[in-house]
C-alpha cells in the first residue's frame, strides 16, 4: 500500500533518473579515457610541470592560443574540425577554470561581448561558453582536478582537454536498453538500464593522435 500511495508515476521517474545516470556514466568513462597518460601536456603560466605550477597560473586566452599553435605545428598535425568553410578545435575546461577565465582575463570578456558568433545552430556550439582564436570552449565537471600541485603539493589545479578531429573512438556493443521486472507476484516492480560500449583515446606510435592535456592552477570556488 505504501508504494501505491505515491503521488507520481514511478515508471516515468525511474526511467528519467536511470537515463540521466547512464548518460553521466558514459561521460565519465569518455573523460577518463581521454585523460589517461597524455603524451603532450601544456602548463599554465611559466610552469613546466605540476610541481612548478604557482598561484596565478590561471587558464587564459593566451594559453588557448598557445595550444592551437602547438596543434598546428605538431607532428603528426592535430587536424581541426571543419564546420562549413571554417576550422575549429575544441577545449573542454573545468568550471573553476571557466570562473578564472571570466574573472581574470579581460580579453575573453571583450571577445565574447563584441566578436562571438551568434545564431549558429551546429551542435558543436550548443552549450559552448565562447570561442577564442578558432577554439570552441566548453565546460564540464568531469575534467580531472587535483589538490596536490605546486612546490608545496598543496595547490589546486585542473587538467583541461584540447581536442582535435578523431581524438577518440566510441563503439556500441549493445545500445542502452530498458528493463522492468516484477517481484512478489506483481506487487513490486524493479527498473534497470544497461548497455555494452567501449571508449578509447586515439594513440599512434605512443603519441596521442588528436588531444593535449592543459594543466593550470584553479581557484577552488
Amino acid at each position: 500500500m505504501s508504494e501505491r500511495r505515491t503521488a507520481y508515476n514511478q515508471r516515468v521517474i525511474a526511467k528519467e533518473l536511470l537515463t540521466t545516470w547512464m548518460a553521466e556514466t558514459i561521460d565519465a568513462d569518455i573523460f577518463a579515457a581521454v585523460d589517461t597518460s597524455p603524451s603532450t601536456v601544456v602548463f599554465g603560466g611559466a610552469a613546466t610541470s605540476t610541481a612548478t605550477i604557482a598561484v596565478g597560473d590561471y587558464f587564459t586566452t593566451a594559453l588557448i592560443t598557445k595550444c592551437k599553435t602547438k596543434a598546428k605545428k605538431a607532428v603528426p598535425k592535430l587536424w581541426p574540425i571543419k564546420i562549413g568553410n571554417k576550422e575549429y578545435y575544441v577545449m573542454i575546461i573545468h568550471p573553476d577554470q571557466e570562473s578564472d577565465l571570466k574573472t581574470f582575463d579581460a580579453a575573453w570578456i571583450q571577445a565574447q561581448r563584441e566578436a562571438n558568433v551568434r545564431g549558429d545552430e551546429n551542435p558543436l556550439f550548443e552549450g559552448a561558453v565562447g570561442i577564442w582564436d578558432g577554439v570552441i570552449v566548453h565546460v564540464h565537471e568531469d575534467i580531472a582536478i587535483s589538490t596536490t600541485w605546486g612546490s608545496s603539493a598543496l595547490l589546486t589545479g585542473a587538467s583541461a582537454m584540447f581536442l582535435a578531429r578523431q581524438a577518440g573512438a566510441f563503439a556500441w556493443g549493445e545500445r542502452p536498453r530498458w528493463v522492468e521486472k516484477e517481484f512478489d507476484f506483481g506487487n513490486k516492480v524493479g527498473f534497470a538500464i544497461g548497455a555494452i560500449y567501449g571508449v578509447k583515446k586515439a594513440v599512434f606510435n605512443a603519441v596521442d593522435h588528436a588531444s593535449m592535456s592543459v594543466r593550470t592552477y584553479r581557484t577552488n570556488n
